[in-house]
C-alpha cells in the first residue's frame, strides 16, 4: 500500500510536470512561427492518473509566448501551475507534411515539498488540412526528476517516459488559433532509492488551447 501510495503521489507530480514540456502535450503545430511573428497563448487542460484500481486527477493552466525566429524556427516560454518551460522548435521538413523537432526543459518547485526538473524531445508530424488547418501527432521520450532534494535522499525518483499526443491546429483567421489535443504517456522506468520501483500507471491528458499571433507582416 504504501509503494502503491508513492507511486500514485510521483506520478500527480508527474502529471503537473507532463501538461507542457514532461508536458505531455505541446498544444502547438508542426509548424514554427514566421520570422518575427508572436504567439500568446492560455491553455487548460487536464490530467487523469490510473494505476490498477486507483487513480487521482489534476487540472492545470498556463500562459505560453512565442516567437518566430527565421521561419524554421521559433523560440517559446510556458509559465503556469505546472511550472515554467523553455521551448524550442525545429523544422525538419516543410510543405504538406511537416517533421519538427520541439525540445522543452523546465520544472516545477513546491516549497520543501516537491521540486521536479524535466526535458524531452517531441517529434511533431503536422498534416496541413484544408489550407490554413493542421492534424499533429507527436511521439517523444523524455525524463523526468522530482523529489523533495533535502538531502536525505528518501523522496527521490528518476522516470524515462514515452508518450503520444494527437491534437489539431485550427485557424480562425489569420491571428487566432484553436488547438485541442490528447495524449498518453507511460513511464519507462521508475528509480527510486536507487533501485527500481512499480511504475505501472498510465497518465491521461486532453486540454485546449487558445493562441493569439501577432507582428511579423501584418
Amino acid at each position: 500500500m504504501q509503494r502503491t501510495t508513492a507511486t500514485l503521489t510521483l506520478g500527480l507530480s508527474l502529471g503537473l510536470g507532463l501538461s507542457g514540456c514532461f508536458r505531455t502535450a505541446t498544444f502547438t503545430s508542426a509548424q514554427p512561427l514566421e520570422a518575427g511573428r508572436h504567439e500568446l497563448a492560455v491553455r487548460g487542460n487536464a490530467l487523469g492518473i490510473l494505476s490498477g484500481s486507483d487513480g487521482g486527477a489534476v487540472a492545470v493552466g498556463a500562459l505560453r509566448y512565442r516567437v518566430g525566429l527565421d521561419g524554421t524556427q521559433d523560440l517559446g516560454l510556458s509559465l503556469g501551475t505546472d511550472g515554467a518551460y523553455l521551448q524550442y522548435k525545429r523544422a525538419l521538413v516543410g510543405g504538406t507534411t511537416r517533421l519538427s523537432l520541439a525540445p522543452e526543459v523546465g520544472g516545477f518547485f513546491l516549497g520543501d515539498d516537491y521540486t521536479q526538473f524535466s526535458a524531452q524531445v517531441p517529434l511533431l508530424v503536422g498534416w496541413a488540412v484544408g489550407g490554413s488547418h493542421e492534424l499533429t501527432l507527436a511521439p517523444r521520450l523524455g525524463v523526468v526528476v522530482g523529489g523533495d532534494f533535502d538531502g536525505r535522499g528518501d523522496d527521490f525518483g528518476v522516470m524515462p517516459v514515452a508518450a503520444l499526443s494527437f491534437g489539431g491546429t485550427f485557424r480562425l483567421g489569420r491571428t487566432v488559433r484553436l488547438v485541442p489535443e490528447v495524449a498518453l504517456n507511460y513511464p519507462v522506468v521508475a528509480l527510486r532509492d536507487d533501485v527500481s520501483w512499480n511504475h505501472d500507471f498510465l497518465v491521461v491528458e486532453a486540454g485546449l488551447a487558445l493562441a493569439f499571433e501577432f507582428g511579423g507582416s501584418d
